[in-house]
């Protein structure tokens, strides 16, 4: 499937662009949804966060990015609100690909940018959108189409991270970048991992219910204080029994305030939230894949890596890693509320 398949010969001006709709679709339309007051705001910070992403060591050092050239074309993979898609183009590309799981925030974008109007004027006409299955997305572009895809915050949460990288970076051209940053290796919490083996299990629509009258989904809908149902001081629906004492012996385990703490709608709902050791992911990327690395930074919690693809083209991986090697994320879980997912909306 190549990029003027999906397009046609002329991208049209505020479309979006199906090529495929990934099961998690629901999962993360209400997400965006549902959070996109603060996800929405384009705020003036983007670009340094960009240049943060792709060059962390340059950036920390305070030294000069250089920009995009004039003609670089751009794929930003999870998109989410675009706004480091219209970074890259503030930076100089010349058009972003904006793509993403999620036909809501992706249409929620244009509606955005129509309501600041120096940004849909200078960019909007450089945006084109395109709602596709992420974990398939070497299947949505042709190859060596790019000179840089990223994908920022997000790689963590596909089913397995090396396969998707080896997909991304088989849409670069020789020359062109790699960039990603992601949760390293011990930075999920225990009793994070506690409330995902509870609320993945519970169908979609049932943890939207419990979590929105706690403000857990949207801070405006907040009817009643969680903090008063665990000492329950308020009762809720019957149907919430079983999740309110399994959160009762969280609270015994962990403490009140760290369960209350981590209960975050996205990471409740996520299909899947891997820690990736970064050295493993650097050696399979240089290694197994033969990107040259150009850029990186670990931090306490997180890592960024930027990544060139040589003259040559890219190496394809004998097999990848298994995510049960490198990741403490239970992915039958996220597996089987993908299963769920797509079976319901069969019967819809």
């Amino acid at each position: 499937m190549s990029i003027k398949h999906i397009l046609g010969d002329v991208a049209k001006k505020d479309t979006v662009y199906v090529h495929s709709v990934p099961a998690s679709a629901q999962i993360y339309d209400s997400i965006w949804s549902e959070l996109a007051g603060l996800s929405l705001e384009y705020t003036n910070d983007r670009v340094p966060r960009l240049s943060k992403l792709l060059a962390p060591t340059y950036f920390h050092k305070k030294k000069q990015i250089a920009p995009f050239s004039p003609d670089a074309i751009v794929l930003d993979v999870c998109a989410g609100h675009g706004a480091y898609s219209i970074a890259a183009l503030e930076m100089g590309a010349q058009t972003v690909y904006v793509c993403d799981g999620s036909y809501a925030m992706l249409h929620k974008q244009t509606q955005k940018l129509k309501h600041t109007p120096p940004l849909y004027e200078n960019f909007n006409d450089r945006l084109i959108r395109v709602q596709a299955d992420v974990e398939k997305i070497d299947e949505v572009f042709t190859k060596e189409s790019f000179d840089l895809v990223f994908q920022r915050y997000a790689i963590h949460h596909v089913r397995n991270p090396f396969k998707t990288a080896y997909h991304m970076a088989r849409l670069v051209k020789p020359g062109g970048r790699l960039s990603f940053n992601f949760f390293i290796t011990g930075c999920t919490p225990p009793v994070s991992r506690d409330l995902r083996r509870h609320f993945l299990k519970r169908d979609f629509e049932y943890v939207r219910s419990f979590l929105m009258p706690l403000g857990v989904v949207n801070k405006v809908s907040r009817e009643i204080d969680i903090s008063d149902v665990l000492s329950g001081k308020i009762n809720m629906s019957p149907l919430f029994h079983e999740t309110i004492t399994y959160l009762k012996k969280l609270c015994e385990i962990y403490g009140s305030d760290a369960v209350v703490s981590r209960i975050h709608y996205e990471d409740l709902t996520t299909p899947y939230l891997h820690n990736i050791d970064p050295h493993m992911f650097y050696r399979f990327l240089t290694k197994e894949v033969g990107l040259n690395i150009e850029d990186g930074l670990v931090g306490t919690d997180e890592a960024s890596m930027t990544f060139q693809v040589p003259a040559g083209g890219i190496r394809t991986p004998i097999i990848f890693p298994d995510p049960a090697i490198y990741s403490s994320e239970d992915i039958n879980l996220g597996d089987e509320l993908i299963k769920n997912t797509e079976i319901k909306n069969r019967q819809m």
